[in-house]
């Protein structure tokens, strides 16, 4: 089997106004001042984890909200509490 590959690597063009590329360069850590590709690339995959976790968030809270959900949430509960008395402790 063959090994994965690195994934190919695209050359964008972008204008930025210079008081963002300055006030990005000083936000960052020490490591990426120096190279704003880098600076970029890590701040995409920053912006795409935080959307990320935007979205199931937002898929926790609606589910929350659902009285089907929190119906066999409150049925599994109560047909495991039987369980809670199993000599382990408090965990303390």
């Amino acid at each position: 089997m063959k090994p994965p590959t690195a994934s190919p690597t695209l050359r964008r063009s972008v204008v930025l106004a210079a008081t963002l590329v300055e006030e990005a360069r000083q936000a960052a850590p020490e490591s990426l001042r120096g190279n704003f590709n880098r600076l970029v690339q890590k701040a995409l995959e920053e912006y795409i984890r935080a959307q990320k976790n935007r979205v199931f968030e937002e898929s926790m809270a609606l589910m929350a909200r659902d009285p089907a959900i929190a119906y066999e949430c409150r049925e599994a509960s109560e047909g495991l509490a039987h369980a809670e008395g199993d000599g382990l402790g408090d965990g303390s």
